[in-house]
């Protein structure tokens, strides 16, 4: 057995700081069933990306997930939930307008027939109801096309999920 020192701990061990570094790079990289390069990701089978890929909405940081969200919407079977974003936002802060950007990104990117409305309840919760969620989304879409709404706030998810609504 190796003594330990008092500058040693577990918040320093090898497995711990893999995990760190997987989870630091996770925000760089957008959470995917499937990863670049694999099968799935270069095929016809339909994948989605979930909470707008988590960015960091609170420190009002577009890049570099703008750029990674741009590279995984360059992929036709990738679709995309809007969702997750009320718990990424600054709790004092969230509005539509902290929103909007990544709202819009996403839209410019994925294309209204790619996209879907997600709530992630009950996690949402912690900062928002469903009612004030959907509410500042309905805000932030309104300027747009009345189909494209629709596409984006239950069309898209009854096609890629197969319901019948």
């Amino acid at each position: 057995a190796r003594p330990s020192s008092p500058n040693s701990s577990a918040t320093n061990s090898p497995a711990t700081n893999a995990k760190s570094r997987r989870s630091a790079s996770s925000r760089n990289n957008p959470p995917l069933r499937c990863r670049p390069g694999t099968p799935a990701c270069n095929s016809s089978a339909r994948e989605r990306a979930s909470h707008i890929a988590k960015p960091r909405i609170k420190a009002n940081e577009l890049d570099p997930w703008r750029e990674n969200i741009r590279e995984l919407a360059s992929r036709p079977n990738v679709y995309c939930k809007i969702s997750g974003m009320v718990t990424e936002a600054d709790y004092q802060l969230c509005s539509p307008a902290q929103l909007a950007p990544y709202v819009e990104h996403v839209i410019e990117v994925f294309g209204p027939k790619r996209l879907m409305l997600g709530s992630d309840w009950p996690v949402c919760t912690l900062r928002a109801s469903i009612r004030q969620w959907v509410t500042a989304l309905l805000e932030i879409i309104s300027s747009r096309p009345v189909a494209e709404q629709a596409k984006l706030l239950s069309e898209n998810a009854d096609r890629l999920y197969g319901l019948k609504m």
